[in-house]
């Protein structure tokens, strides 16, 4: 099982479990409490929830080693279950003979014990063909197969290829890279070509994820591939044992487990898990859509009519941006600026004459972004990420920073991480541009949804203190 399996089980594990149990809770205070009294009802739901956590926690039944086989799920289940019943009926005597007499106490437990067993031995059940079907047809039909090569051809290598030709509704396995340096002959019909030519094979086919079996330590040519990889938005990953000294070396951090093997990356990525994905798009299409039907159906009409006003040219400024893996994208914005030539090569400085009355006000408050939530609502950006640039500059900056195309491996954002630090306008010198480089890594590999939160309400916060950048 590999680690977006086992994210999305115990998904489903924790959310069917919550609901269960807390229909059960109800249930049996229903059945075996006449007096209904709210701060009882309270009070017996949160013991519940709060004891049933703190012993699945105890028992680790939520951990990759149980979910991961289903007998192991089943049996521990079932413990916590008993475990849980053990610590009510005590907690109700404790209560019976030490404070108060509620015989009915025991009828609750009691009935607590029949419907949660109950529905815990019919949900699992329900959960793994539930799960299974979800992953092998919904999944499968909405996620094409990621397309993967491996790097070194040994017993590692053989082990992951054979759960990829396994998994294939969920990987393409295409092709291996093999010097001869420390593996062995190649023995499978899947093709072979030399080590150094793997990042050029992966941006020919678009392949996205490189496994490699050989550490950086172990190839003269993988440390200068691992920088021209990233450059071109490809993921390698290293198959190694956490406590290797390459580990230390190279900062890897264990980011995924597929056939009992760790899989090792250069840096954590959270937003790489699906159901991390999911969770932010639908955050973006939640506010983008309430921006959508609640801001910008009067703003446009109103700002459209002063940028008309100000100048001659359309409502809105629209640009080719550089997007995730620095595919090329749409980018709107309203338009604050006299109609030039040089749009698409010179950014807005400080009293920059091309830019209006009406577009100096809309820069200072942000509200010439505001069109970009079309894009988050159509799913070119996200309402958190790193800034758009333009082209011209992505293709100059690229070559002077050496990090700087890792930012492409998220979706642009309409205000991000660097921009709530300072680091927003104008970046024509190298070393402000280095900087949001780093917060826009930083934010990709701590990406939770409380920061996009976070992010959120400190732009709001910034635009009515005012930000010197913004001109």
């Amino acid at each position: 099982m590999g680690n977006k399996e086992f994210q999305f089980l115990r998904s489903v594990l924790l959310l069917t479990d919550f609901v269960l149990i807390n229909l059960a809770a109800t249930i049996s205070i229903l059945i075996s409490y006449n007096n209904y009294n709210i701060s009882f009802f309270v009070l017996s739901i949160i013991t519940v929830n709060v004891s049933w956590l703190c012993i699945a926690y105890f028992f680790r039944l939520y951990t990759y080693n149980i979910i991961s086989e289903i007998e192991r799920t089943y049996r521990q289940s079932w413990r916590v279950l008993a475990v849980q019943i053990l610590f009510l009926y005590g907690l109700m005597q404790l209560i019976n003979y030490g404070f108060f007499k509620l015989e009915f106490l025991n009828r609750t437990a009691t009935a607590y014990f029949v419907t949660a067993g109950f529905f815990v031995l019919i949900s699992r059940f329900f959960q793994t063909y539930l799960a299974e079907f979800f992953l092998k047809n919904i999944t499968v039909k909405t996620v094409p197969p990621r397309r993967i090569a491996i790097i070194g051809y040994n017993d590692k290598a053989q082990q992951l290829a054979e759960y990829f030709h396994k998994n294939d509704k969920f990987y393409e396995l295409l092709a291996f890279f093999s010097d001869g340096t420390g593996v062995k002959q190649p023995d499978t019909k899947d093709p072979f070509f030399p080590i150094k030519d793997c990042v050029n094979y992966a941006v020919e086919n678009k392949v996205r994820e490189i496994y490699s079996t050989v550490l950086p330590s172990e190839h003269p040519e993988l440390p200068e591939l691992v920088k021209k990889a990233e450059a071109n938005m490809v993921r390698l990953r290293f198959v190694a044992a956490g406590t290797s000294p390459a580990n230390a070396v190279y900062n890897l951090v264990e980011v995924d487990k597929l056939n009992q093997m760790s899989i090792m990356a250069l840096r954590n990525e959270p937003l790489d898990i699906f159901f991390n994905r999911v969770k932010k798009r639908a955050f973006d299409i939640i506010v983008s859509s309430l921006v959508i039907i609640f801001v910008m159906s009067w703003l446009t009409p109103l700002l459209g009519i002063l940028i008309k006003l100000s100048s001659k040219g359309p409502v809105f400024f629209i640009q080719d941006r550089s997007g995730k893996d620095n595919k090329t994208f749409r980018c709107m914005k309203f338009r604050s600026m006299a109609v030039n030539k040089d749009s698409d090569y010179k950014q807005a400085k400080k009293n920059d004459s091309r830019i209006t009355k009406i577009g100096a006000f809309m820069r200072k408050t942000s509200l010439d972004e505001f069109p970009q939530f079309f894009n988050v609502f159509m799913g070119d950006m996200s309402l958190c990420g790193p800034r758009p640039h333009m082209l011209k500059h992505t293709e100059e900056y690229s070559k002077l920073i050496e990090q700087y195309m890792i930012r492409h491996f998220l979706k642009p954002g309409v205000t991000g991480w660097a921009q709530i630090n300072g680091y927003r306008g104008e970046t024509s010198n190298p070393v402000l541009m280095e900087k949001r480089v780093e917060h826009d890594i930083w934010y990709m590999e701590n990406w939770s949804l409380m920061l996009d939160i976070r992010i959120i309400f400190l732009t709001i916060f910034n635009i009515f203190k005012g930000e010197e950048n913004a001109y």
